[in-house]
């Protein structure tokens, strides 16, 4: 638990740890240079985190300690192995408190996303498969050890028969023979993140040195323990037990030390060790209960420290979260404990009165409710509040394009609903937004060309509420003499980049008189500068090579579940607990548009997105047309906290050091002088009507929304012909 403590307080050491990156010998020996700043704390500070960083020797222990009892426990019951006596009996040792380690961390799990039944991992990890690819750190990376130990269990009837054959230096010989070879051929082996996993076990081979040291242990201790234990008290003994110690943990530093460094470190520390734990009374209440809870305890602690410890902080908060830490683990221990009992109880009751049958049946119907209840959750979620899961909400509703990035899914409609929405989307045979008119352009005719992103498109709103749409019936009223022609190419997360490709696409075939930009402020925050993304980049997080959303793999993977979790209910939490805005409202809100800290027009982005719209400009021109853009301020600068259901807490627009109402609009204003377009900035006609035009829920205008900036749009282009 210190190994870990320590771990998550300073990160890990690279000695005894070493990956296929390990940086050079000099900084791995500078990473243990004395800890600074603390005063006289300095000294007894650097033996503890030195002490913990070494904490994987207990690792080394339990191998060790694993093969003398085994061992020694077979010559005292002076019995013939039965494997298969052998194997249930270590299966009911082992699965029991296993299984019920991930019951008890399954409702955490679900809450993080980092342990669930509609993972492949969980049911692989149950039967103790660490050594597949992606599994040997899932959920608690020290669960690691049950996948070796378990190894060690089915190879034991193996072993046991050599050492009873051979005898035990011949097992030694042959052991370490094996295990040096293994951890030789590692590095030659794995030139990937996988040569910490083979290293530290994935294999039992690679740790089989220690293990058959603890088995040799096991047969001299039950064959002469009077001579073992004044062999291991001797002085000598013991100074030869703590030098080896101290030239594993020097080996430990280099790739080629690594071969013998843990058999060294692991055996030198238990002969250091043996005569200050052989002083200790029996009736050493607490040693003796630590020991009989060494496995729960060793399941349960990891999360507490995981989620208590900080990465750094004041000595307080430290203190508190190791306290915490503790506490957990402890309650957690009992709670595993006890819960396991009582269901072993029952199903022993079960199986007394009705058969083994009945008590399997039972078992198996407990597992069956465990998986299904969280997929009933999860169908629940999409039922009443689904979620936007494996990419983008639209996705359903999108294609990749070439040219374009991607577009609608041409000549479909399409019903999406996820997070507060249920709209359809209508797109024409280009892929677009409905409707599609033909390229010849009419006499007389005044043809708008419409790109931008959700707010035109329109997200949340059917596709004939859309602004465009609406704005093509108000100009046609104003202008009955004129045939008014909008065409909509405006999609969901578009940037300039994807809009300047279809002005540029289709202005010199449509001939549009007005090319309208619309464009959102978040993409003006220094967080979401999507101009400087590409294609790929975007469509990855559309999630077009990703599961489907709505089906099998989707439910079972518990992906509107785990999303629901953790906007709902992880967001919040860790909003109150750290005073501040939860992620998702302040996503929402576009409030990061509004930073102060954003107030420079510097960056890449900027002078890009100019770049862009001046592009724009041109096709606009050469098409026979101009260019404006019509610019959306993010919903915080129009609507207060009472109309946005996600406005989040800790949040004070009032405080002019931390956020400024007209900074996404001073921003816009800038970019389009340096592209020399024309701006017109929505935000007096948005707050000029008297309800909120956003969503209460989401991002994007409503119905009166929509019909707002029809409105403006309409009386703009009316005067300017």
């Amino acid at each position: 638990m210190l190994n870990h403590i320590v771990e998550k307080l300073t990160g890990g050491a690279y000695a005894n740890n070493p990956t296929f990156d390990w940086p050079s010998l000099g900084t791995r020996l500078g990473q243990f240079a004395p800890v600074s700043g603390a005063g006289p704390l300095n000294w007894p500070l650097t033996v503890v985190r030195d002490f913990g960083w070494f904490g994987d020797v207990g690792v080394n222990l339990f191998i060790i300690a694993s093969g003398f009892g085994l061992t020694y426990g077979m010559f005292a019951k002076g019995e013939v192995l039965d494997a298969r006596s052998f194997y249930r009996r270590r299966a009911f040792r082992i699965f029991p408190l296993w299984w019920g380690a991930h019951v008890l961390f399954l409702p955490y799990g679900l809450l993080t996303g980092a342990l669930s039944t509609g993972d492949w991992r969980f049911y692989a990890d149950l039967v103790g498969l660490r050594f597949l690819p992606g599994m040997f750190y899932y959920f608690s990376p020290a669960w690691w050890y049950v996948g070796l130990i378990l190894q060690f269990y089915l190879v034991f009837p193996v072993l046991w028969s050599f050492l009873r054959r051979y005898g035990a230096m011949a097992l030694l010989c042959a052991g370490c023979a094996l295990g040096f070879a293994a951890l030789a051929l590692g590095p030659v082996l794995f030139h990937s993140t996988y040569l910490d996993a083979w290293q530290r076990g994935a294999f039992f081979i690679t740790r089989l040195p220690e293990f058959v040291v603890g088995m040799a242990l096991g047969q001299l201790w039950f064959a002469q323990p009077a001579r073992a234990a004044a062999l291991f008290r001797a002085p000598a003994v013991w100074l030869g037990a703590a030098a080896a110690a101290v030239a594993g943990a020097a080996l430990s530093f280099t790739l080629p030390g690594m071969i013998v460094a843990p058999l060294l470190l692991g055996a030198g520390s238990a002969g250091a060790l043996f005569p200050l734990l052989a002083r200790s009374s029996e009736r050493d209440d607490a040693l003796q209960w630590v020991g009989r809870k060494s496995y729960p305890l060793y399941l349960t602690h990891q999360p507490f420290v995981l989620v208590f410890v900080p990465v750094a902080h004041a000595i307080a908060r430290v203190a508190f979260g190791i306290a915490a830490a503790i506490g957990g683990t402890l309650a957690a221990t009992v709670v595993l404990e006890r819960g396991t009992a009582w269901v072993e109880a029952a199903l022993g009751r079960l199986r007394a009165r009705r058969g083994s049958r009945a008590a399997a049946a039972a078992l198996a119907a407990g597992a069956l409710v465990l998986v299904l209840l969280p997929v009933g959750a999860d169908l629940a979620v999409a039922a009443f509040d689904p979620q936007e899961v494996n990419g983008w909400g639209e996705r359903a509703s999108l294609e990749p394009d070439a040219r374009f990035g991607w577009k609608l899914i041409p000549s479909r409609t399409t019903r999406l609903r996820w997070e507060s929405y249920d709209y359809r989307v209508t797109s024409n045979a280009l892929g677009f937004p409905a409707p599609q008119f033909s390229i010849e352009k009419p006499p007389q005719a005044l043809r708008i060309l419409v790109t931008g992103d959700a707010f035109s498109s329109a997200e949340g709103v059917d596709t004939a509420q859309a602004w465009p749409r609406l704005l093509q019936a108000d100009l046609q009223r104003r202008l009955p003499n004129r045939r008014v022609e909008v065409l909509n190419f405006a999609i969901t997360g578009y940037s300039p980049n994807q809009e300047a490709a279809v002005v540029s696409a289709f202005a010199p075939l449509y001939h549009p008189d007005l090319v309208v930009v619309e464009y959102f402020a978040h993409a003006f925050a220094n967080d979401a500068q999507d101009v400087l993304a590409s294609d790929d980049q975007f469509r990855a997080s559309i999630g077009f090579s990703q599961p489907a959303q709505t089906g099998l793999a989707a439910v079972f993977g518990l992906a509107q579940l785990r999303a629901w979790l953790h906007v709902r209910v992880v967001e919040p939490l860790v909003s109150i607990v750290k005073h501040r805005p939860a992620a998702e409202g302040y996503f929402l809100g576009n409030f990061a548009s509004l930073e102060v800290e954003n107030e420079p027009f510097g960056g890449e982005a900027i002078p890009k997105t100019a770049a862009r719209f001046a592009e724009i400009a041109r096709a606009a021109r050469g098409g026979g047309g101009r260019a404006v853009v019509a610019f959306v301020p993010p919903p915080v600068a129009v609507c207060d906290a009472r109309a946005l259901r996600y406005y989040p807490r800790y949040v004070d627009l009032a405080d002019k050091t931390k956020y400024d109402l007209d900074l996404a609009d001073r921003r816009a204003a800038r970019i389009a002088a340096l592209a020399h377009v024309v701006l017109w900035d929505l935000r007096p006609a948005l707050r000029a009507l008297p309800v909120c035009p956003y969503m209460p829920r989401n991002m994007h205008f409503t119905v009166d929304g929509q019909r707002a900036v029809a409105e403006m749009m309409a009386q703009r282009i009316a005067a300017l012909r």
